[in-house]
């Protein structure tokens, strides 16, 4: 006994042609492209509140019940150095990627001279090592 061919919905009937179809929905971004977004945001705002030398870390997604957020550590830079260290946070809205809270400026502006104080022999040292090179 041979079994039977299935058939289509579509048999006896042309099929919609691919422009009569419905797009994909669209899809959200990515996680890669989400984050490298939401870390420009971080490293704007560090730059244009806490100035030269402060930048954004690598941020960490938070979920709240009512919303979901981004928190990316605030750090103190050094030229030949790097990263000093962390000195404060941004917390960035995951929908809309707009800053909704971070530590105040003369907070992180406090903390980033404390750690450069503490630091000042290192970042010395790593200063004139890179005027060296």
């Amino acid at each position: 006994m041979r079994p039977r061919p299935i058939r289509s919905r579509y048999a006896g009937q042309t099929t919609p042609s691919t422009s009569q179809r419905r797009p994909p929905p669209q899809t959200a971004p990515q996680r890669g492209e989400q984050l490298e977004a939401v870390q420009i945001v971080a490293n704007s705002y560090c730059l244009r509140h806490y100035g030269i030398g402060y930048s954004g870390g690598i941020p960490r997604r938070l979920s709240f019940r009512s919303a979901e957020v981004w928190i990316a550590p605030a750090l103190l830079t050094s030229p030949g150095y790097g990263v000093v260290g962390e000195v404060g946070l941004v917390a960035i809205d995951a929908t809309t990627q707009e800053v909704v809270a971070a530590t105040p400026a003369e907070e992180v502006r406090a903390a980033g001279s404390d750690l450069a104080e503490t630091k000042q022999d290192e970042l010395e040292a790593a200063f004139r090592q890179a005027r060296k090179a």
